[in-house]
């Protein structure tokens, strides 16, 4: 394996402005040389202005299709998934209605990441979360 040049890669991150960029190039690295998929989403808990709230335990993911399935296996935050047409588990966490997610009496609390590629479908959901 032929390792990049060290040198060029401190330079390009002593030119970085901010912190925030530092820690991005830092862990995109990692994942180029590690092929270590948690760091990618290490940026997103790290880097995100919304990282406090990601920390929280009133996280839930709605939709169990391709996107949560790669988000759960490197992820834990998450407190289950929400999905209109499966339920059951996926890799370990629970997959519920969007009916019985609006019966729990602290629904309003949490934080939910739509994993749905689709614009149209991300529109639906909002509509139907609201």
């Amino acid at each position: 394996m032929k390792l990049p040049d060290t040198e060029e890669l401190r330079k390009v991150y002593s030119a970085l402005a901010d912190d925030t960029s530092r820690k991005i190039y830092r862990h995109r690295l990692l994942y180029s040389l590690l092929n270590d998929e948690e760091e990618i989403t290490r940026v997103v808990y790290e880097c995100s202005k919304a990282s406090p709230q990601l920390s929280s335990s009133k996280v839930c993911y709605y939709g169990a299709g391709v996107g949560a399935d790669w988000l759960t296996r490197y992820d834990r935050n998450a407190s289950f998934i929400i999905d209109k047409n499966k339920t059951g588990t996926l890799n370990g966490l629970r997959v519920i209605s969007l009916d019985d997610f609006l019966k729990l009496p602290d629904c309003k609390e949490y934080l939910i990441i739509v994993t749905v590629g689709k614009s149209d479908l991300r529109h639906e959901i909002a509509l139907d979360i609201e």
